[in-house]
């Protein structure tokens, strides 16, 4: 069975949109208010780069793949060609780096669609990591 492993593009954008709601509000209540303060100016701006951010990244490829191998734009991989997977954990999030043959080919985080999937077929592959431990 074939997947995608890819960025959750819609659930950040919704999440960064009701910030960005949050922060038309304020900037309004702020205006109507006797004291002017940037605190809703700041939040949009902040915001309004995040979703901008988001729609930029969510251009970058994703990868196809199923349990035979991978596929990074049009360049196929199978899992025995993989190096090393590199990760690191920050709180809730595990950052990871696919190495194949001395350079990082891709990097993502546990919050994309499909990781567990990629995750499981690694390991029934036999490719050391230490995702989800």
């Amino acid at each position: 069975m074939k997947y995608k492993l890819k960025r959750p593009v819609r659930k950040n954008l919704l999440t960064y949109g009701g910030i960005l709601i949050f922060g038309i509000v304020m900037a309004i209540m702020e205006y109507l208010s006797e004291e002017f303060v940037l605190g809703g100016f700041i939040i949009i701006l902040l915001s309004g780069g995040f979703i901008i951010n988001e729609l930029i990244r969510s251009k970058d490829s994703a990868i196809a793949f199923d349990e035979n191998g991978f596929r990074i734009g049009e360049t196929q991989y199978s899992y025995r060609s993989i190096d090393e997977i590199a990760s690191r954990r920050e709180r809730r999030v595990t950052y990871v780096k696919i190495i194949v043959g001395g350079e990082t080919v891709y990097k993502f985080d546990t919050s994309y669609e499909n990781a567990n999937e990629f995750v499981k077929q690694l390991t029934l592959n036999g490719v050391d990591h230490n995702l989800f431990s």
